[in-house]
């Protein structure tokens, strides 16, 4: 399996077949956490169109080079705010009329968490963000963790342990 960095290499050298690989390899990680952004749009849109917005900044020499997951769940976390507030906007002389769902303490303190949590994952290094994923996410046995990360099913019990440790101390 080739590492990010050296795909988006081959991405910001005009390779779309690199790009092609790591929206298969991203794209549903990116669905569930797009399925997790209430406020938003469509789940799919937001993923296509964050995937989108990152080859264009790739294509004009920006966006990442080394770690894509972490910058496109920022990049989807970014445009679903947008499209949120976007989808919020009241004119002025209703404002009074209309009660945001969202300004209940239960709410924003929601809301408070889910952020809390989403910086705690990405501070993590991608290798912890991987076992995680599989482990709590896609529900795989140590055994298929270990597979798909190509290591030992206790090197995976090990990793695991202990990426759940930082988590919950960051967190």
């Amino acid at each position: 399996r080739e590492r990010d960095t050296d795909l988006l290499g081959r991405v910001r050298g005009g390779d779309e077949q690199a790009y092609a690989e790591l929206w298969e390899r991203y794209a549903p990680a990116a669905a569930a956490v797009a399925r997790s952004y209430w406020w938003s749009a469509d789940a799919d849109d937001l993923v296509a169109e964050s995937f989108t917005r990152i080859y264009q900044a790739i294509q004009a020499g920006k966006g990442p080079t080394a770690a894509f997951k972490p910058y496109l769940f920022a990049t989807m976390r970014n445009l679903a705010i947008s499209w949120g507030r976007a989808r919020r906007e009241v004119p002025i002389e209703y404002i009074e009329a209309v009660e945001d769902p969202n300004s209940t303490d239960a709410a924003a303190d929601a809301d408070f968490d889910a952020s809390l949590v989403s910086q705690a994952i990405l501070a993590l290094p991608e290798r912890w963000q991987d076992v995680l994923w599989f482990g709590e996410v896609e529900h795989l046995s140590m055994h298929e963790i270990g597979k798909r990360l190509d290591i030992s099913e206790r090197a995976a019990a090990v990793l695991a342990f202990r990426a759940r440790e930082v988590l919950r101390q960051a967190w």
